[in-house]
């Protein structure tokens, strides 16, 4: 794999965990005001129930998948085993 290819990819992983790490201490330090009623499941997985901890998920494991894709067709048409 070309070091280029590897170095930006491992900045990808580095730069969504990161971001997901900043936003959860952000959440946590925010202040819990809310204009209405939150349901007792909601208040007991705040992280779990929030859409932007399952797009950072699926967005990191969207990477990882590309990043072995191109690992595989990379080693198969070098003929590296």
């Amino acid at each position: 794999m070309d070091a280029a290819i590897l170095a930006l990819s491992a900045l990808t992983v580095l730069v969504v965990l990161c971001g997901a790490i900043v936003s959860m201490r952000i959440g946590k330090a925010t202040k819990k005001e809310t204009d209405s009623s939150v349901s007792e499941s909601i208040s007991r997985h705040p992280v779990g129930r929030n859409p932007i901890f399952w797009v950072y998920g699926i967005a990191a494991l969207l990477i990882l998948g590309y990043i072995v894709y191109l690992a595989i067709t990379y080693t198969a048409s070098k003929g590296v085993a």
